[in-house]
């Protein structure tokens, strides 16, 4: 059922049923344009629909992502990134609080290290197919899920 190609109805259904302000890229065509012009676009929606689902890779601009730099303001107690500062701040700032972990106070002194990291940043896509396949999901589905992971696109603005 996952790899079904999907009726004309059932397209012409899902866009219906979708936010009519919405936008699925940065071409700023909205929900409502793909309804008011259905009859116009519908052949050219249809073979994208279908040659995804026929395992395709997809277009560049189907997966093209813009990413816009904004500067950030900096308060004075967030230390990174502040012009004339060094990170060595940030250092000897911590030695200072290891030092002083011992200095009596109410409540008791902790130290804690945050490090985030994405989890999308370390997995092993071939892991991923392979356990998919592991679990039984045919090799067309898992091409499917393939062309979504690595045709990835970012334009910088």
């Amino acid at each position: 059922m996952l790899i079904m190609h999907p009726s004309e109805e059932e397209v012409w259904n899902t866009i219906k049923d979708m936010n009519s302000d919405s936008t699925a890229g940065p071409d700023g065509f909205t929900t409502k344009f793909f309804v008011h012009s259905w009859n116009t676009i519908k052949l050219d929606v249809l073979d994208a629909v279908n040659n995804f689902f026929k395992g395709a890779p997809y277009p560049k601009f189907f997966s093209a992502t813009n990413i816009v730099l904004i500067p950030k303001i900096i308060s004075a107690n967030q230390t990174g990134f502040m012009k004339g500062r060094s990170i060595f701040y940030n250092i000897l700032l911590v030695q200072e609080m290891i030092h002083d972990i011992n200095y009596k106070g109410k409540g008791g002194n902790i130290i804690y290290k945050l490090g985030i990291s994405k989890a999308y940043d370390n997995l092993n896509w071939n892991f991923l197919y392979k356990i998919l396949s592991l679990f039984g999901f045919c090799q067309t589905f898992i091409q499917l899920i393939k062309n979504s992971i690595e045709n990835c696109f970012f334009l910088l603005l």
